[in-house]
């Protein structure tokens, strides 16, 4: 009910109605300077009761929309979507076989968890070292109904409101709530697998693993999205991202990731170069001689030792 109420004023005041007056006995007074409309929001709101289908028929008026959008805008003010998506071929639209539904849902979730723990700390392998606080954070995600489309489910995540900031700061954003940032991790890191390995049609190379594991990618996710491709029915699997407004500024660049079966063999190499991290490049005082051929010792005297300048990357 309180998030109700919450959400519904959050909508309000984001789509251009404002509340000047103190709020009466009965409820509060909202004003839409630009069509000199108002509409009435008592204290409390109930879902289908005859308030809500008058206020929400009223907002889709305004907004020119169906009572259906202003009712999924208005539940997700407070709440960060990702539409997952698996694409087939069969014949039979907007289905996909049960056991393949199950294994992609199950893999889905896999992926989702190992972003979860990666929002934390990147994590090169997490090796069931799951973090606690991320693992409870992706146990309030909710599925949703599924949508229309090429088996669509979204997967809904509530994030509390910032911090509130000293107004003092200038140009200071408050602080992502750590739901966000798990969500956002979970676009990020599904993001850069399809710009290392989808757009340019190659495995990674080494110096591609810093870049994937700073953006959430642990081998446990690649594997786990491997599986997912591997499926014969699947053609596709991606996300359609919907940030809630009330969570702060959307981030750039993440509305929406796929990535395609065919590319499962290079996603399987990521995990590869997850696990195998570049070596640190040679320095002006330890130069890399690797590439030298051995040496011959010599007969007379024993060769010294030729120091190596090429050590492993530790993450």
């Amino acid at each position: 009910m309180r998030d109700l109420q919450r959400n519904l004023s959050l909508y309000l005041a984001s789509h251009g109605w404002e509340s000047p007056r103190d709020p009466g006995a009965a409820g509060r007074l909202w004003d839409h300077e630009a069509t000199d409309l108002s509409v009435a929001v008592p204290h409390e709101v109930q879902v289908g009761s005859l308030d809500w289908r008058s206020i929400t028929t009223r907002l889709a008026e305004v907004e020119r929309v169906t009572v259906d959008e202003v009712i999924a805008d208005i539940m997700l003010m407070s709440t960060d979507v990702a539409n997952l998506r698996v694409a087939n071929d069969l014949v039979i639209t907007d289905t996909i076989p049960y056991g393949a539904g199950t294994a992609t849902m199950q893999g889905a979730w896999r992926i989702f968890r190992c972003c979860a723990t990666t929002s934390v700390k990147v994590r090169v392998q997490i090796r069931g070292n799951y973090s606690k606080d991320a693992d409870e954070i992706a146990g309030t995600a909710r599925m949703a109904h599924t949508k229309r489309g090429s088996f669509i489910i979204p997967l809904l995540l509530p994030v509390s409101e910032p911090v509130p900031i000293d107004e003092g700061l200038v140009d200071t954003a408050p602080p992502e709530p750590v739901e966000r940032r798990v969500m956002r991790t979970f676009a990020e890191a599904l993001t850069k697998v399809h710009e290392v390995v989808v757009v340019p049609e190659r495995e990674p190379r080494p110096g591609d693993a810093l870049s994937l594991i700073f953006a959430g990618v642990s081998a446990e996710l690649a594997t786990a999205l491997h599986h997912v491709l591997s499926d014969e029915v699947v053609a596709e699997f991606g996300a359609v991202f919907q940030w809630a407004p009330m969570a702060g500024p959307q981030p750039e660049n993440l509305g929406g990731v796929s990535i395609p079966a065919a590319a499962a063999p290079r996603v399987e190499a990521v995990e590869r170069c997850s696990v195998r991290p570049p070596r640190k490049p040679a320095s002006r005082f330890s130069p890399d001689l690797s590439w030298l051929p051995p040496a011959t010792p010599s007969r007379e005297a024993p060769s010294p030792s030729t120091p190596s300048g090429s050590h492993a990357a530790h993450t």
